[in-house]
């Protein structure tokens, strides 16, 4: 059966019509007519004609193929050529990963899988099947359950096991480091530290002799961005920056977001304010050419933890409801929860107390729906804490705080232990609690602060210290704290805090 003439034989029976785009295609006249003639084939027939159209597909289109490739593994699909299949699904689905069409991606890399089941088992399908298990979870981590990621990586690490021990091959070395680097990423997610530095180590020593800068790279930048996590802002601030230029040298665009992203927020915390709005700028900059949805959220997500950094609540709350909208429309529930937490912090900041329950009501909804430890878990029990403490429930404040105290000390948690030791420290004090009791707490705060470099909170602890010392009247004490505050917030170039602090220290001299 020649395609050529059958075609003609069906336009001219008005069967089909040229299509109307650049391309030498051709479209049923109705959708009732191709699914009658469909039906009416006999099956080996249907499948001998999509054989067909594949391999005229891969006669016309041999220069580009990849734009053909998920259209090519159709119809070899239909044909039930399995190889074939496999072949361009998996092309198909490198093709839409590189330009960040990741459902797409996911849904070929599942056809490859599938595929797979029905091929023999043999070295090179293992090997490919690890791969596609591997390139499945760095497209689908932000949107699936963490399980899920978990039982694909261990089933690629123990195939690829498997032939290195068989082989002692040099490229399945390189796939354990792929491997672990995933594992340790994923753990990082639900704040394993431990197990995820273990993996990035494995990581380090598997690709010790590569020449790949990325693979090198990724465990520094991971291991980076656990720091910044726990609050270690100054030894983050160095693993982070040491990674971005080989991910920006292999123009790898999504990692390279996370990496930025995070260093910016090491320098907003560690008082270098404008280069960390240049810097979150010049992410979400990046994340919104690649077209990336999942990087554009977290780019949007980190700067509205860096404006939250600085205390600039107006751009903080602005930038909390566009990464909404964007996780809202992507799934990326992560960035979602992140978004309402820090929506909430500004509205309780700008003096709108429903508006930031409701917020933190959201926040906690999606975090019932993650099911699982996950990463910044402490950050939002201090969250919690302070927009609590800051709409006047200084009760409910001291028990969240108490509480955020012992989920970060169970994680590891240097930043949001300051902060939730301050909230704690406050809300005693609105209760007049004993003052012995409100002081420790601010110097727990205050070391926490210290421990990660984090000079702008300490500089807020400091400040929230020396005001409460005026207000009983001890006036030389708090001299001490509100220089200490007035100096970190000069150099941090925070204008606002600077004259509040200043007012406060000019209301009693002595």
């Amino acid at each position: 059966m020649r395609l050529d003439l059958t075609l003609n034989k069906l336009e001219n029976a008005d069967l089909l019509r040229p299509a109307t785009d650049e391309e030498q295609t051709f479209m049923f006249a109705h959708a009732l007519v191709q699914d009658t003639v469909y039906a009416s084939m006999l099956k080996q027939d249907r499948r001998h004609l999509h054989r067909m159209v594949g391999e005229v597909l891969e006669q016309v289109y041999v220069d580009h193929i990849d734009e053909f490739a998920a259209l090519l593994a159709h119809h070899f699909a239909l044909a039930g050529d399995d190889k074939k299949t496999l072949q361009y699904a998996v092309r198909a689905g490198d093709a839409a990963m590189r330009v960040y069409a990741y459902h797409e991606a996911r849904s070929l890399y599942e056809k490859a899988l599938t595929t797979l089941d029905r091929l023999e088992n043999s070295d090179e399908h293992c090997r490919l099947r690890a791969d596609t298990l591997v390139k499945q979870v760095s497209i689908s981590y932000p949107y699936q359950h963490s399980s899920t990621s978990f039982k694909c990586l261990m089933e690629a690490e123990a195939i690829v096991q498997d032939l290195y021990v068989s082989t002692q091959r040099d490229e399945d070395r390189l796939r354990l480091a792929r491997i672990h680097y995933w594992l340790g990423r994923m753990h990082g997610y639900r704040n394993e530290t431990h197990q995820a530095i273990d993996n990035l180590m494995l990581t380090l020593q598997e690709a010790g002799n590569s020449n790949d800068e990325t693979l090198l790279a990724f465990p520094s930048a991971v291991i980076g961005r656990l720091m910044n996590i726990q609050g270690q802002f100054g030894a983050a601030e160095a693993l982070l920056q040491q990674a971005v230029g080989p991910l920006e040298k292999g123009e790898n665009w999504a990692e390279w977001v996370s990496t930025l992203g995070q260093l910016a927020l090491a320098q907003a915390a560690r008082g270098r304010a404008s280069q960390a709005v240049e810097n979150g700028t010049r992410v979400l900059q990046r994340a919104m050419a690649i077209k990336n949805v999942a990087s554009i959220a977290e780019a949007q997500a980190m700067l509205a933890a860096i404006y939250f950094m600085i205390g600039d609540y107006d751009r903080m709350a602005k930038m909390a409801r566009v990464c909404i909208q964007t996780a809202e429309s992507s799934e990326t529930r992560l960035y979602c929860f992140l978004g309402y937490a820090m929506l909430a912090l500004a509205q309780s900041e700008q003096g709108e107390p429903d508006n930031a329950l409701a917020s933190i009501q959201r926040a906690a909804e999606i975090d019932q729906t993650m099911l699982e430890g996950r990463v910044y878990s402490d950050w939002y029990a201090a969250v919690h804490a302070q927009v609590i403490l800051n709409i006047g429930e200084s009760e409910e404040a001291c028990e969240l705080a108490r509480q955020g105290v012992q989920l970060a000390q169970s994680i590891g948690g240097i930043f949001s232990v300051g902060l939730s030791e301050r909230v704690w420290a406050l809300g005693l004090a609105q209760r007049h609690a004993d003052w012995e009791k409100i002081e420790t707490h601010l110097e727990k705060s205050l070391n926490a602060f210290e421990t990660g470099d984090a000079r702008v909170e300490s500089a807020r602890t400091h400040a929230a210290w020396g005001k409460l010392l005026q207000a009983r009247g001890q006036y030389r004490a708090a001299r001490e704290h509100l220089e200490l505050a007035i100096d970190r917030f000069q150099e941090a170039e925070l204008t606002r805090e600077l004259n509040a602090a200043r007012q406060a220290l000019s209301e009693r001299v002595t």
